[in-house]
């Protein structure tokens, strides 16, 4: 029976290592020298290797979708005037996905060119998680309190919960097969929505009978489990692929070249990035400004109730539709399910402008949930698939320049709306709408122009 863990000399407690002749990355199968598990065990069913790296995004989703449409909306009513609400969430938010744009790339980075104990990857995912739930309880104490204190405290968990996503989004590229990544994407948003139904349906429960402080609880619980579970079951030595390392900028832990694209960049990555960057800013500004808009515009009692079934309801039908995606990805390509997603957001979108109660905010929403569901398993599986191996860690984060940066735009609409609600009462929740639906649409065609290349 092997042992569950080589040893590894002390040399090799190092980042990066002296390049072979000519610079060229170690690519040897098993036994690679950037993973010194490698050929300790023999690899799972790539299933199995699928289901585990699926644990980490529930938690990750869990997190981002309590704090942001729900947890901090609430925070800051309580320390900010009421007609400045939108506002304040925005810059907020805006700041923390600035910070988020530069953290992920420098960390894929490093992760890179780790070499240590545990892998290249196990490593940052645990530190950064950690270091995550210490942030979150410390902003369960002081962030009712302090505007101050809740700002600084975002940004740092922005910071730890974005080192853990560098490490833990290159795992897919390190041990899943090209021809199966449609699946793994699936899976992967699989996660990410059963996190925002858990956040959901949890949560909001935790907030309603225990207060906001309860509702952080409940997240920080969630993401500790999750991060426990991918550590646990996931084996960088699996192995089975080649993971080479990095050689560029071997031995620093800052890195300046980590935001250059390099030479080695495939010529669709920056395609790519612009069409998720337009999905991104329409999906971010539908989702962050939703329970506001229920709030405001909708005559309900009882807004949280409705914002809870609303996105009950996108997260089924995102559900429902990532798994088929992913499948049809692998099958097909990306460019049927990017153009299907475009349609489903845009229509649901342009619909919604018309909602006057519950009901029919649900129903379009659930339109918008599966345009996200087929556009997030397919946008994902394409990028996993053009981004070189040796560096998947940096170029996923650098994917992170158009999610984290869709995300800090679509924050601009927070003064829109409440710019335009000054003048024309609940006008800017729908110029909001038709904008987002524009930016489907734009990103469907943008997508379906990239060509799909094997990573390397």
């Amino acid at each position: 029976m092997p042992r569950p863990w080589t040893a590894t000399p002390r040399a090799a407690l190092c980042l990066g290592y002296d390049a072979p002749p000519g610079g060229a990355a170690v690519d040897a199968p098993g036994a690679a020298r950037g993973n010194p598990l490698a050929g300790e065990r023999a690899a799972p069913p790539v299933e199995n290797t699928i289901a585990a790296l699926t644990a980490f995004p529930i938690g990750l989703s869990l997190l981002w979708n309590s704090i942001h449409p729900l947890l901090l909306p609430i925070l800051l009513a309580g320390l900010v005037a009421p007609g400045l609400q939108n506002t304040a969430l925005s810059t907020l938010t805006f700041v923390g996905l600035v910070v988020a744009m530069v953290t992920q790339p420098l960390a894929g980075a490093l992760s890179d060119r780790a070499r240590l104990p545990f892998g290249r990857r196990h490593p940052l995912i645990a530190l950064g998680a950690l270091l995550s739930v210490v942030i979150l309880g410390a902003m369960a104490l002081f962030g009712p309190t302090s505007l101050v204190a809740l700002a600084g405290l975002y940004t740092l968990l922005q910071v730890t919960m974005n080192v853990a996503l560098a490490a833990h989004q290159a795992l897919i590229p390190d041990l899943v097969p090209a021809h199966r990544r449609g699946i793994a994407g699936g899976a992967r948003s699989f996660g990410d929505i059963l996190g925002i139904i858990v956040g959901t349906l949890v949560v909001t429960t935790m907030v309603e009978q225990g207060g906001v402080a309860a509702g952080i609880g409940a997240t920080a619980l969630g993401l500790f489990l999750a991060a426990g579970a991918t550590l646990i079951w996931v084996r960088e030595g699996w192995g089975g692929l080649p993971t080479p390392v990095a050689t560029v900028g071997a031995g620093r832990w800052f890195d300046p070249g980590a935001f250059r694209l390099g030479k080695n960049a495939p010529p669709e990555f920056r395609r790519a990035l612009v069409g998720r960057l337009l999905f991104v800013v329409a999906m971010t500004s539908v989702q962050s400004f939703a329970f506001n808009f229920i709030r405001d515009v909708l005559d309900v009692g009882e807004p949280l109730e409705v914002y809870r079934g609303m996105v009950t309801g996108i997260g089924v039908a995102i559900l429902v539709a990532c798994l088929p995606a992913g499948a049809m990805f692998d099958r097909f390509g990306h460019r049927i399910p990017t153009l299907v997603a475009s349609a489903l957001g845009a229509v649901g979108c342009a619909l919604m402008i018309t909602a006057a109660d519950a009901a029919a905010v649900t129903a379009y929403g659930v339109l918008v949930g599966a345009g996200m569901g087929l556009f997030i398993a397919s946008n994902w599986a394409l990028l996993t698939r053009i981004v070189p191996t040796a560096e998947a860690a940096r170029y996923m984060g650098l994917t992170n320049l158009a999610t984290a940066g869709g995300a800090a735009l679509a924050r601009f609409n927070g003064p829109l709306i409440d710019g335009i609600n000054s003048v024309v009462a609940d006008l800017g929740y729908r110029v909001m709408l038709a904008e987002a639906a524009l930016l489907f649409l734009g990103g469907g065609v943008v997508l379906a122009t990239v060509r799909a290349v094997r990573s390397r």
